[in-house]
């Protein structure tokens, strides 16, 4: 693993090359990772430097692009907290931290990276600095460029003929009748190529999410929670995409924090690399992507 600082959007990032894999970690601003890719591939990460959110009598809050962490339910005090300030960047044997100063919510966030081979596992944890216990569930935001295709994979793998097994959440700006998505018995398409917005989730019960870019396939993992308090009616998996970036989102079990107490997420990142004109269902089934992930239950 080789490491060297950069510039990307004018913030000061931190590059990591391991094998064929790209990632650049943001270091003036975080817990971000605003760049991910292989060497000889596109970036798949979205670069939005301009674009925020604001709200009344609060400090607007920056998407600057990539992957994010943030907290659900989606609470504008606590969600939209400011995540502009440097970070702490740290490497060792185990990998990479980024740790973040405790945010206006009270919340203090961090992520962990760790490389396996062609993967990366990815901890999400937030600690309640705040003097009173918050209700949160951490959430794992990842912002794509346009001109892909994302997969949600519906239902479970196995599967019992007497119980429901599919869910689909639609936010209320969503249609139906949108052109651009595509449901099927077994998956939802959706099209990054779009001026209104749309937000789908579903139980991720088969624990991933992809989204296709030219040739690449990024796929992200997060183990299914199936007996705890859930937000977005159970919606564990979620993607969003409007006319500037497409956002795969994976979503951890509530937790009431007290001061002190910490939530870990993990999601785990792949890309693979599948010719652009194959069937979507078909490339899951190919990679094998129903196959459950042993790095969501090794100790990092």
């Amino acid at each position: 693993m080789t490491l060297e600082p950069v510039i990307r959007d004018s913030l000061e990032c931190l590059r990591v090359v391991e094998g064929r894999l790209e990632i650049l970690i943001a270091q003036a601003i975080g817990p971000r990772i605003v760049g991910f890719r292989l060497l000889d591939g596109p970036q798949l990460f979205a670069s939005l430097p301009g674009l925020g959110i604001e709200r009344s009598g609060a400090a607007p809050y920056r998407f600057h692009g990539g992957h994010r962490l943030w907290a659900a339910p989606e609470v504008p005090a606590t969600t939209y907290a400011p995540d502009d300030r440097p970070v702490a960047v740290a490497s060792d044997a185990r990998g990479i931290s980024v740790l973040a100063p405790v945010d206006a919510a009270g919340l203090e966030k961090s992520m962990h990276l760790t490389l396996r081979g062609s993967a990366v596992i990815v901890d999400h944890t937030i600690v309640n600095a705040a003097d009173d216990t918050i209700t949160l569930a951490p959430w794992a935001i990842t912002q794509f460029a346009v001109g892909g295709t994302a997969i949600i994979p519906l239902g479970s793998r196995l599967v019992d003929e007497f119980q429901a097994e599919r869910s689909l959440v639609a936010w209320p700006y969503t249609s139906w009748s949108d052109p651009l998505i595509t449901i099927g018995d077994e998956q939802v398409l959706i099209e990054a190529v779009r001026r209104d917005p749309l937000k789908l989730g579903t139980a991720l019960r088969r624990e991933w999410l992809g989204y296709r870019l030219e040739n690449n396939l990024f796929v992200k993992r997060a183990a299914y929670p199936p007996t705890t308090p859930l937000v977005d009616l159970g919606a564990t998996g979620q993607c969003y995409c409007n006319d500037e970036f497409l956002e795969l989102e994976t979503v951890g079990p509530l937790a009431a924090l007290r001061h002190g107490e910490t939530i870990t997420h993990r999601e785990v990142w792949e890309i693979f690399e599948v010719p652009s004109h194959t069937p979507l269902p078909r490339v899951a089934q190919d990679l094998g992507l129903d196959h459950r992930s042993p790095l969501l239950d090794v100790v990092a």
